[in-house]
């Protein structure tokens, strides 16, 4: 905006400058005479039109570097708003997986109890029973533990990952 107000000024500095060269030259006061204003417009166009055009040049110039810092900011922005998205995700993704990750735990802990609980009769005591209930427990157990152990795995990739971009 001030760049704007100076060309202003400058501009009507210069103007009022040339009126005054072509009044000390000529003379003051308005004539009747078309001929004299039409030399007046030519030597204004020619003077005062050729320094306006320069300056509107310039301006131009300037518009042109505004909008190459503002685009170059603009970039910077979007690639620091992209990274921050990808640090978003990565963090969303691992808090995913360790949510997982107990959900298993809990499984494996309640398939646990189960076990116990059937393989004990009401005074505690341990009671071997063959009826495959104990397997199947067993069998989920080995299940959750294997699901676990790709969870970890998962989580060990995501958090060396996210420490390397030192996030």
């Amino acid at each position: 905006m001030k760049f704007n107000k100076t060309l202003v000024i400058i501009v009507v500095c210069f103007a009022a400058f040339v009126l005054s060269i072509y009044s000390f030259n000529f003379g003051i006061g308005l004539s009747n005479k078309l001929e004299t204003w039409a030399w007046l417009g030519d030597y204004l166009a020619g003077t005062v039109g050729v320094f306006i055009t320069f300056i509107s040049f310039l301006a131009l110039l300037k518009t042109i570097s505004l909008q190459s810092q503002e685009l170059s900011e603009t970039r910077k922005e979007i690639t620091r708003t992209r990274i921050a998205h990808e640090s978003s995700t990565q963090y969303s993704r691992l808090n995913a997986l360790l949510a997982l990750r107990a959900n298993y735990m809990e499984i494996m802990s309640i398939q646990f109890k189960n076990a116990k609980a059937w393989q004990t009769d009401e005074s505690g005591k341990y009671v071997p029973k063959l009826d495959g209930f104990i397997e199947a427990c067993e069998n989920r157990i080995i299940e959750a533990e294997t699901k676990l152990n790709e969870v970890n795995k998962e989580i060990e990739h995501y958090h060396e990952k996210i420490m390397k971009e030192g996030m």
